[in-house]
């Protein structure tokens, strides 16, 4: 019985780090704007794996959200300017 329990125990925590790690390739292979949205999902929850991977990828790729955040507002006036 304790055989089987510990046989168990190990294949459950080989599952989990091999789900991990399948996680972590996926967050990889995003596209810069899909892994900054991914960062703004897991930035409000507190320390995740997934924030994590996200967080670390970002820095790989040198990647900073507030450098990739880009506004552009247009009034009516700026538009007739243009014409």
């Amino acid at each position: 019985m304790q055989k089987d329990r510990t046989k168990w125990r190990a294949n459950r925590g080989a599952r989990a780090v091999k789900i991990m790690s399948d996680i972590q390739a996926s967050i990889e292979v995003l596209g810069d704007e899909d892994l900054l949205d991914l960062h703004d999902i897991f930035t409000d929850q507190l320390h995740t794996p997934i924030g994590d991977f996200a967080s670390a990828e970002m820095r790989k790729r040198e990647l900073a959200p507030e450098t990739h955040c880009t506004l552009v507002l247009y009034s009516p006036r700026s538009q007739q300017s243009r014409q």
